[in-house]
């Protein structure tokens, strides 16, 4: 398919690209495209699902950009239909490519912070059922002025219009839940988060480094680990579990080589001194008495 895609370019196969335009709109830092692309697209199938290199983006780029051109279109905003007809010359599933290309976007998306609009679409466009959060950015993205990655669209809604999600102070039983998870798993968030209903892995993170940090403030000398620090605040959170542990038995450390010698001297000591006063009349009348 992609040898009848180059064949039927007829001239403007070899017309270069206008590299200068395009660099204003998408990450590239070449100073020119491949001229034998057809050598570049052998290896480009190698690599359809895996980890893209550099001559699979510029073999993508130079596909979407003829395909354009050929249209007489030079918005260079591919719509699903393109996606659909590049899917079928470059052998790649059509949401792959539109999340590469909204990947190489130079627009840091990032820095546009989301609209009410935005939300509203996102909202619109959740009542649909999908597979993957591809999916969604891709419906997302055919409806909206501006572009955003599968991450965002999935981070927007779970973090903030999801209509399940708890946004309510943080409860003592929820703290004392968050602890004993961590406790559990450690700093996996995205693990917690799932067994603690309506928080999110941001909420989960935020809330575990305020309690330490707070900690941390009101004990200032304090040395202790975050372990440590758990367990205390497990123990003043959760009154149970300080009774729970008060009513543990103690066990006794071994004492160390060191403190036994000490032990053994002080008791050698005291034996000489019950010898000594062992001569004395009635020193052993008051010991029987004392035991």
């Amino acid at each position: 398919m992609f040898q009848q895609f180059l064949d039927g370019l007829g001239d403007l196969k070899n017309k270069p690209v206008a590299l200068k335009q395009v660099k204003k709109i998408l990450k590239i830092e070449e100073k020119s495209l491949p001229k034998n692309i057809s050598n570049y697209f052998v290896e480009f199938t190698k690599h359809t699902s895996h980890k893209w290199q550099r001559k699979d983006k510029m073999i993508f780029i130079w596909t979407t950009l003829k395909h354009l051109e050929k249209q007489g279109r030079t918005d260079l905003k591919p719509n699903d239909d393109d996606w659909i007809a590049l899917s079928e010359i470059l052998g790649a599933p059509p949401e792959l490519l539109n999340s590469k290309w909204i990947g190489m976007l130079k627009t840091d998306l990032k820095q546009s912070p989301w609209t009410i609009e935005e939300d509203e679409l996102l909202n619109k466009v959740m009542t649909q059922k999908f597979i993957s959060w591809t999916h969604v950015a891709l419906e997302y993205n055919r409806i909206s002025p501006i572009m955003r990655h599968a991450k965002q669209v999935r981070e927007r809604w779970n973090n903030y219009l999801d209509p399940e999600l708890n946004k309510c102070p943080w409860s003592e039983q929820e703290q004392i839940q968050l602890l004993q998870l961590v406790q559990k798993y450690g700093k996996k968030w995205s693990v917690i988060s799932k067994q603690i209903k309506g928080r999110t892995e941001n909420q989960v993170k935020n809330a575990y480094n305020s309690l330490i940090n707070s900690y941390r403030r009101n004990h200032i000398q304090s040395l202790d680990s975050d372990e440590i620090i758990i367990s205390k605040l497990l123990t003043k959170l959760d009154p149970p579990l300080q009774q729970a542990n008060a009513s543990t038995p103690m066990i006794q450390a071994i004492p160390t080589l060191q403190q036994q010698f000490i032990m053994q001297a002080l008791l050698i000591e005291r034996l000489k001194g019950m010898a000594f006063f062992a001569q004395f009349p009635g020193f052993m009348a008051t010991q029987q008495q004392q035991i």
